[in-house]
């Protein structure tokens, strides 16, 4: 089958900002489709790696929701760390930070710190539902927030001269909380980091290729610095009591960083030898224990533990911006439960140690929910019903929760074998079903925008397989990354190069400042469609076609590239991204689309467009199947109302 899908992401939020990382086992289900963000094992490379026991993985996959504390020199600025300061990056990190390298090296002197108070920390993370604390220990800046021995650029060198860390992590035990450290590999203050020598490689963006006659990247001091990380594990590992997580964070992300950089085998071996039942995630180039999708929520997948990590605000440490609504944090929990993986949520404190008042109001909202509603969260499983568009479900032994964001009458395929015996709101208020052959249908009280049916069946339904209640969302139903959908009813005009029906999902560009890098103009009319070739160039994303067809049109009927291959396009696609097929003469390649809305009287605005296309070659009908179509965003809802408005969208 040829699938084709044609998208107008935003590459900046999804090749930068959303640097979401999965790790995939030859012949597992592949839980994303594109291919940069998913690091492909042979099965010798995935059984030869280390892996934590499957009842150390209980208590996290149980746990559900997590704190990810992230603080450091870059919050003086009120900047997101590292990121958001540091001048000088090292390869293979491109670019270069606001902030001279002299300048924030000298902020230390600055850091009292004199508000931190670690068990009120924690028991802000309990009273707000949380279920374990993930807190840096060292960012790319190469901060040490611990008192290491073995560099100066440390905490107790500092006006604070306690060992934050060590405080941190008393707390959490003291009050049995999950403890994780996090801990970049990344360090562009370490004069001995060279993971990319530019005299070995071609480097172009994050990406590399050695040089010919060369057979590693690392520069000659590299070895040193490998050394001094060794080292500087060991201590996190030895000197802070129990650590249940450790968060590596330097991602395969195509190739830009590979566990020969790190030697990961050993390296996470270590770790697992010093602290037994200790997790870890994917970002050490070794598959880990769970995949870590990054700024966005993750798809179904109940083969192997995932975590979702997001921030609550704008930016993963403390900037001032505006904290997410109680709403879309309980939404992103609920969501990624039903699809059977963990929420990380960060925030980060002010440069006195102390949260801002609205960030930790909102963080105790969630927990006040959490605490009427937390069982149909904590210690469940996804499923049976996969996530659709009224919403999902979770499951423990023979109760299910159906967690109803949208509709008030749902008609779902029956359990196997499986009958349910009662059902009612969280609040104890019976709710009407019925159960004929094939169908179950619930009818919903209305009034709730997070109503949790509570369905008891007969017998335990932790084993069945999850089922498609028959409206499976795209891949592209991300509010997160992509924005919230909430109509189906634009008329699309596209290229006559389709034949039959093509579906368009517009969804808001959801985070401030990410935009597309050419503004629309006003669409002129229902009655002007184009073909192909009198598109004007401006619709086009033209330098970023190809990469962005690669890593992100990759079909699921398509294998991701196999192991050692670095172009990261899906098997059988030539250099442009295209798939050759003897039944069609010229197979369109996938390209990023733009898109202009109109309306009397209205603005054009710079949305997202993605294209569900049914489409004719020959004889045989072809059709894209990622999931269902959407049109557009509640702010664009009454423009889609006007007559004469249509979307457009330039295509390849």
């Amino acid at each position: 089958m040829k699938n084709i899908i044609l998208t107008g992401l935003l590459a900046g939020t999804i090749l930068t900002d959303a640097t979401a990382q999965w790790s995939h086992k030859e012949g597992d289900p592949m839980p994303h489709p594109a291919g940069i963000v998913v690091q492909p094992f042979t099965h010798a490379e995935w059984d030869a790696s280390n892996f934590a026991p499957a009842k150390d993985l209980q208590w996290y996959r149980d746990a559900r929701y997590g704190m990810f504390i992230h603080f450091g020199l870059s919050t003086h600025n009120n900047a997101d760390l590292s990121w958001g300061v540091c001048q000088t990056r090292k390869a293979p990190d491109a670019g270069s930070g606001p902030v001279p390298d002299a300048v924030w090296q000298g902020w230390p002197k600055d850091f009292q710190f004199e508000k931190f108070d670690a068990r009120e920390w924690v028991e802000i993370a309990r009273a707000g539902g949380f279920k374990y604390i993930v807190a840096i220990a060292k960012h790319h800046d190469g901060f040490h927030l611990w008192d290491t021995a073995f560099s100066d650029f440390k905490v107790t060198n500092t006006p604070f001269k306690r060992d934050y860390l060590r405080e941190l992590a008393d707390a959490c035990h003291a009050a049995a909380m999950p403890f994780g450290i996090y801990y970049s590999q990344r360090d562009w203050y370490h004069p001995d980091y060279m993971p990319v020598d530019p005299a070995k490689a071609n480097i172009s963006g994050n990406h590399w290729t050695l040089k010919p006659g060369e057979t590693s990247p690392m520069g000659e001091r590299h070895k040193k610095y490998n050394e001094y990380q060794f080292n500087v594990v060991r201590e996190l590992c030895t000197k802070y009591g129990k650590v249940d997580i450790f968060w590596w964070d330097a991602a395969w992300w195509g190739g830009m960083f590979t566990a020969e950089i790190w030697d990961g085998e050993k390296l996470t071996r270590m770790v697992r030898e010093l602290q037994p039942g200790i997790l870890m995630n994917n970002r050490c180039s070794v598959p880990g224990d769970f995949d870590t999708p990054e700024q966005r929520l993750g798809f179904y997948q109940d083969w192997r533990p995932w975590e979702s990590c997001v921030c609550l605000t704008h930016s993963w440490s403390y900037s001032g911006s505006p904290p997410k609504s109680r709403d879309e944090i309980i939404r992103m929990l609920i969501s990624n439960a039903c699809c059977d993986g963990n929420l990380l949520l960060s925030w980060g404190p002010q440069w006195d140690g102390e949260f801002a008042a609205t960030e930790k109001s909102r963080l105790l909202e969630v927990g006040a929910w959490l605490k009427d509603n937390g069982r149909a969260i904590y210690g469940t499983r996804g499923g049976p019903w996969k996530w659709a568009e009224w919403g999902g479900s979770t499951r423990r032994d023979k109760t299910v929760w159906l967690h109803v964001f949208k509709g008030d009458t749902l008609s779902l395929p029956a359990l196997p074998e499986r009958t349910v015996l009662s059902a009612q709101l969280l609040t104890g208020e019976k709710v009407d079903f019925k159960q004929e052959g094939a169908m179950l249908t619930v009818t919903v009280p209305k009034g709730n925008p997070f109503a949790i049916v509570e369905l008891t069946f007969d017998k335990s339904v932790d084993t069945l397989p999850a089922v498609s209640p028959g409206d499976d969302l795209s891949i592209f139903n991300d509010a997160v990354t992509y924005g919230k959908v909430v109509s189906r009813q634009a008329t699309v005009k596209a290229s006559s190069i389709f034949m039959g029906t093509l579906q368009a999902l517009v969804a808001e560009t959801p985070r401030s400042g990410s935009g597309c890098a050419h503004r629309s103009p006003k669409c002129p009319g229902p009655d002007q469609s184009r073909t192909r070739d009198s598109l004007p160039r401006r619709y086009e994303v033209q330098n970023r076609r190809d990469r962005i067809a690669r890593r992100l049109c990759a079909s699921r009927c398509h294998r991701m590239a196999r192991p050692g291959r670095r172009s990261g396009r899906p098997n059988g696609a030539n250099r442009s991204g295209r798939f050759p097929s003897p039944n069609i003469k010229r197979a369109p390649t996938c390209q990023a689309a733009q898109h202009a809305i109109s309306g009397s009287n209205s603005t054009p605005q710079r949305l997202n467009t993605f294209i569900f296309a049914k489409w004719k070659s020959g004889e045989r009908s072809r059709e894209q199947n990622y999931g269902v179509p959407w049109t557009i965003t509640e702010s664009q809802a009454e423009v889609l109302r006007k007559p004469g408005t249509i979307i457009r969208q330039a295509v390849g």
